[in-house]
C-alpha cells in the first residue's frame, strides 16, 4: 500500500472524560493517516494534554445534545472532510493491537470493491424508509471502528441528506450502512472478523 499518511483520514471523537483513553489510542493512529480530533469538550489543559496527537482539531455544532451533535458530525462531515480515498472512523474507547493496521491493509487487499467495512455487526438488522424506498433485514457495521471509500459516500450525499431529514433516527453506523444498501451497494458492505486486532466492547453487537 501506498504511504498510510495520505491514503487515510482518521477520526475519533471524544470529551473531557475520555482524555485518558486518547492519550491511548492517538499515538496508535499518527503513523497510518491524518488524525482528526473532534470534541466541543475539551478544555485548554485537555489539549495541551493532547498537544501533538492529532493532526486536526473539529468542534462540531450540529445540536445543542452532545451525543446528538457527535452522531451529526460523523454523518455529515467525515467523508466531506476526508481528502485521503480512505477514511476510518473509531470510538475513543476502542482498544486497537500494535498491528491493528494489518487488519486494514488486509481487508482492503481481500476485498478491494468494499466501500464500508469493520469488525462487528450490529445484532439487529436494518428496516427503514428511505425516500421511495423500504431497507429490510439489511446489514449494519457498527460504529465503533470502520473503515469507508471517501469518494464513495461523497456521491451519495444527496442520501445522507434525505436520511438525516426523513428517517427516524437510529445512529450514525445505521444511517451510513442505511445508505450503502439504499443505492445498491450493500454487497460492497463486509463484516471482516479482526482476529482481536480491534476491539469493540459493545453489547448489542455481534462477531461476523
Amino acid at each position: 500500500m501506498n504511504d498510510p499518511k495520505t491514503a487515510f483520514d482518521l477520526f475519533v471523537c471524544g470529551g473531557e472524560e475520555h482524555v485518558p483513553l486518547l492519550e491511548n489510542l492517538l499515538p496508535l493512529l499518527l503513523p497510518y493517516g491524518r488524525v482528526h480530533l473532534g470534541s466541543c469538550f475539551l478544555s485548554p489543559d485537555d489539549l495541551r494534554r493532547l498537544d501533538g496527537l492529532y493532526d486536526v482539531l473539529h468542534e462540531p455544532h450540529h445540536s445543542r445534545d452532545g451525543y446528538r451533535n457527535f452522531e451529526l458530525f460523523a454523518v455529515r462531515d467525515l467523508h466531506r472532510l476526508a481528502t485521503a480515498p480512505y477514511f476510518i472512523k473509531l470510538d475513543a474507547d476502542v482498544q486497537l493491537a500494535p498491528d491493528w493496521f494489518r487488519y486494514v491493509e488486509e481487508s482492503i487487499a481481500a476485498k478491494p470493491e468494499a466501500v464500508l467495512f469493520g469488525p462487528r455487526c450490529g445484532a439487529k438488522t436494518i428496516d427503514a424508509h428511505l425516500g421511495a424506498l423500504q431497507i429490510t433485514g439489511a446489514t449494519k457495521v457498527i460504529g465503533g471502528f470502520y473503515v469507508g471509500r471517501t469518494d464513495f459516500f461523497n456521491a451519495h450525499q444527496r442520501f445522507f441528506d434525505l436520511a438525516v431529514r426523513d428517517t427516524a433516527w437510529q445512529g450514525e453506523d445505521t444511517l451510513r450502512s442505511l445508505v450503502v444498501h439504499a443505492v445498491g451497494a450493500g454487497d460492497r458492505l463486509h463484516v471482516i472478523d479482526s482476529a482481536g486486532r480491534v476491539r469493540i466492547h459493545r453489547p448489542n453487537t455481534m462477531n461476523p
